[in-house]
């Protein structure tokens, strides 16, 4: 089975991308400036790169719901080495924190295909759980200044231009377009997705596709925390990533993709964190709180679960309980 992301997949989100930006030209001609513009290209780099990773759990069929602990995990991880080693240690800090990530990745993976958990309830207990270690080992106090070497990777040099963390997120879609669509991982992934069984009957290890997606989850969730730091200029453990885990999930299902896998596209997931970032900006604009930012996501979520419902009879259920494949004496009949 061959994975092709056809314009109407994803046609839909960049549709309600141009009515948002209609919408709030007419409320307000002068609303898009060009720093707004780029705070928002900001703030869309770190979901996008988060929802991308998202994706590919969904495309086999799961969900994650533990990338918030893991940004702040990388972030800590990272702080730590600077605070206490100092610049030469950065890389090392950020390479440590990718090796943990990874591993938070293996356990998720593992737990919902060895052990047939529902992938939306254990990621939501491990997210806890690993934040919870976070804290008994840092506490929850602030970690300070980021590294101007990290600020420059996210934003840039000059006040202005736009921000490298756009850039990094256009290679992080074109990567991930190529994984999905172009390689042989991506086609049994698609097939793990949309027919599992099928997928057994054909070879495919279907397990270690899905324990994979969450290691990819989990792995770009180290480089969109080091984005959320680099462009707010501090790390603060409790409030830098808080939501960002829903956030994504909303991308990945704006963006056309099915829950419970299936129908998968990277373009859209990107459009979908673009139309995210507008949405939770432009409830500011309308007049609304930022608190009701919560009530707007809540229903977005909620339409986008009933319409993802009505496209496919099966999602619901593939959301909150995972595909088993067959087992091996189904595979082997004696």
């Amino acid at each position: 089975m061959r994975q092709t992301e056809s314009v109407k997949q994803y046609a839909g989100v960049f549709i309600v991308i141009a009515l948002l930006v209609i919408s709030a030209t007419i409320y307000r001609p002068d609303y898009f400036q060009l720093d707004l513009v780029y705070m928002m290209l900001r703030q869309a780099a770190c979901l996008g790169i988060l929802s991308i990773g998202q994706m590919f759990v969904v495309a086999a069929g799961g969900t994650d719901l533990s990338v918030v602990a893991s940004m702040e995990i990388s972030m800590v991880i990272t702080m730590l080495f600077y605070n206490q080693l100092g610049d030469n240690w950065l890389l090392a800090g950020i390479l440590t924190a990718l090796v943990v990530c990874l591993g938070l990745g293996l356990i998720n993976g593992t737990l919902i295909t060895q052990f047939k958990v529902a992938p939306f309830l254990t990621t939501m207990f491990t997210g806890a759980i690993f934040t919870g270690v976070r804290r008994i080992f840092t506490g929850v106090s602030p970690m300070g200044s980021i590294p101007p070497a990290l600020a420059f990777f996210v934003k840039g040099e000059e006040a202005g231009e736009v921000p490298h963390a756009a850039f990094i997120l256009i290679a992080v879609t074109i990567i991930g377009y190529i994984i999905l669509n172009k390689t042989v991982f991506g086609r049994k992934l698609v097939l793990v997705g949309s027919n599992p069984t099928a997928a057994e009957f054909s070879g495919i290890k279907v397990k270690t596709i899905r324990i994979i997606t969450y290691c990819i989850s989990a792995g770009v969730s180290v480089l969109a925390g080091l984005i959320i730091a680099g462009y707010t200029g501090y790390v603060d453990q409790e409030t830098l990533a808080a939501g960002k885990g829903f956030d994504s999930l909303i991308a990945v299902v704006l963006g056309g993709n099915l829950l419970g896998g299936g129908k998968s596209t990277v373009i859209g997931t990107f459009g979908g964190a673009l139309a995210t970032t507008l949405i939770l900006n432009i409830v500011v604009l309308f007049g609304f709180e930022i608190q009701h930012q919560y009530v707007f996501k809540g229903l977005i979520l909620l339409a986008v679960i009933l319409f993802s419902a009505f496209a496919n009879s099966q999602s619901i259920k593939n959301f909150f309980h995972q595909k088993n494949p067959i087992t091996s004496d189904q595979t082997n009949p004696s």
